[in-house]
This record gives C-alpha cells, structure tokens and sequence, in this order.
C-alpha cells in the first residue's frame, strides 16, 4: 500500500516491520537516534604537531617513512600533510602551498628552490650548470 502510494521513494518492508517494532515498544520519536562515531585517533593535534616535526627535520622524508615512524596509516598522514598542514610536494621536498610576503621577497623556500623571475646575481641554477660529459 506504501509502495503503491510513493513509488520508489517509499521505505523497505523491512523498514517497516523495524519501525513498528519501535513504536509499538513505546518510541514516540520520528527522528534517527544519535550516532556514536568512532573518535579520530591519528588526526589529533598531537599526532599533526608529530608529523610537521618530522617534516621540519627533513622535508624529503617519504609519507610512507612517517606512516612507518609514527605508526599510522598512509592515508592519515597524508591527509594531515595537505588538509591539516597545508604543504604539498614540490621536487621532492614537501612544502607550505601558500608563501608569505617575507618568503617570495628574500627567497626563502624552505625546501621547494623555486624563484620566480630571474636568479640574482652569483646564483647557479640547473639551468647554468654545464656537463663535462
């Protein structure tokens, strides 16, 4: 009869029975109970400020040697290196995606080398390096 009423938008018969379960138990309550989520244990403040430690040691280690280090998954860290620390990897080094003001004026990087515009004077880049081969 439900099904006939709503089509497909109509609940399971299965739903059904469950619902009239409840409410005959004495729910009197349409809306879903609260759910109890399962706490984040590796995206915690502890665990982020472990990672950008990490990092600020050596900007080349590979996520697979955090997750090792810190025993957690690959996925975690990663997620804690781009959504948490905003970095990203640029030459194989991990980097913050946005430079301030200071870090694009002096040219301090940190890790990521790249210059915008010409070099200064007396700088070698990859580019003025000659091969002897």
């Amino acid at each position: 009869m439900i099904k006939e009423a709503y089509g497909d938008a109509a609940a399971s018969r299965s739903t059904e029975f469950e619902w009239h379960k409840l409410f005959r138990e004495g729910r009197d309550l349409v809306e879903d109970d609260h759910c109890v989520d399962r706490p984040s244990t590796s995206r915690t403040d502890d665990y982020v400020a472990k990672v950008k430690a990490l990092l600020n040691s050596d900007r080349r280690l590979p996520i697979r040697l955090v997750s090792d280090i810190l025993g957690m998954s690959y996925g975690n860290v990663q997620r804690i290196i781009t959504e948490d620390l905003g970095m990203r990897k640029i030459c194989a080094k991990l980097v913050p995606k946005v430079l301030s003001e200071d870090q694009m004026a002096t040219g301090d990087r940190r890790g990521g080398h790249l210059q915008r515009g010409p070099s200064p004077p007396g700088t070698i880049c990859a580019t003025q390096i000659q091969s002897s081969d």
